[in-house]
């Protein structure tokens, strides 16, 4: 079967036609190119710029610790989440300062009780402070999440009752200032890793988790807890129940029940203007105006190991 040739389609004025027709590859090129562009752009942003930022702040930790500013050297290595192997120098560069006093870290495992760190708490101050007592909630080859096993102190999460996010509440500010500094003497404070902290939404009440912030004292938000839960973590021990030191009931504890406390968590609530709180047994099922007073404190923290996963 013949095909019959295709006749040329002829314009009244085809000088303007085929100048309208080269307008509009001109124009497709130029989108294509833009849709290109757009990509490598995209690319760039996600991949090329963070690796070249991280590269530098690596090299400005390395720097740091080569001119004896070791804690801005640990913390810059801490801050880039793993990338290279930072994790590692960050504990080798603790350790070089620290001696083997904390040997004692590596060995801890899921479940335990340890102490690291000293704040006053059987309110009788003449006799110092006493130890603290952490449980182990999670380990990994390079550190140890650890919570208070008990309630330490009272503080408002805010004094202002408006809405708050964890990245301005005012809890954070004083966790990581005059708790920090009253609690962890300068080699302590050396192997408390400054981490990246991201709290999430709520995932009911769809209330703003805020901006992520860089902590070295932290609250433990609704889904840390329940990744531990889900883990089969042998945690027990403690429970995520907790009672307050006589030092946090002379500040103002609230006994939840049983001789228990509430505590803050750094999840919001089921509006922006509250956030989540522990009920007597430790469930996260309350929640509390920023400026409530009578909810415990239980601070958590990164400590670096150098030791095997557990």
């Amino acid at each position: 079967m013949a095909f019959k040739e295709k006749k040329k389609v002829v314009h009244l004025d085809q000088e303007a036609w085929e100048k309208k027709v080269r307008k509009r590859r001109i124009l497709i090129a130029a989108l294509l190119a833009g849709i290109l562009v757009g990509l490598v752009a995209s690319y760039i942003i996600r991949k090329v710029l963070p690796d070249k930022a991280r590269s530098k702040a690596y090299s400005e930790a390395e720097a740091a610790i080569a001119a004896g500013n070791i804690a801005e050297g640990i913390e810059g290595f801490t801050l880039l989440d793993g990338y290279k192997d930072s994790a590692k120098r960050a504990v080798q560069a603790a350790y070089a300062e620290c001696g083997s006093d904390f040997d004692y870290l590596k060995d801890a495992k899921v479940g335990d009780i340890i102490e690291f760190g000293r704040y006053e708490q059987d309110n009788i101050e003449r006799n110092g402070q006493e130890p603290i007592q952490w449980g182990v909630m999670m380990k990994t080859k390079t550190a140890l999440y650890l919570m208070a096993v008990n309630v330490l102190d009272e503080h408002p999460y805010h004094t202002d009752k408006g809405a708050i996010t964890w990245a301005d509440c005012e809890i954070r500010t004083w966790l990581n200032g005059d708790f920090l500094n009253t609690a962890f003497n300068e080699k302590e404070q050396l192997l408390i890793a400054k981490s990246k902290v991201t709290t999430a939404k709520n995932s009911v009440s769809g209330a703003k988790g805020g901006k992520d912030t860089e902590d070295k004292v932290f609250l433990m938000s609704h889904e840390e807890l329940i990744t531990i839960i889900r883990s089969g973590a042998e945690i027990n021990l403690f429970g995520l129940y907790a009672y307050p030191t006589k030092y946090a009931l002379s500040r103002g504890i609230e006994p939840a029940g049983y001789g228990t406390a509430m505590w803050w968590m750094r999840t919001p609530g089921s509006k922006q203007d509250n956030v989540t709180v522990t009920d007597a047994k430790g469930e996260p099922v309350y929640v509390k105006r920023p400026n409530y007073k009578g909810v415990g404190v239980r601070p958590c923290i990164l400590v670096l190991i150098d030791g095997d996963e557990g």
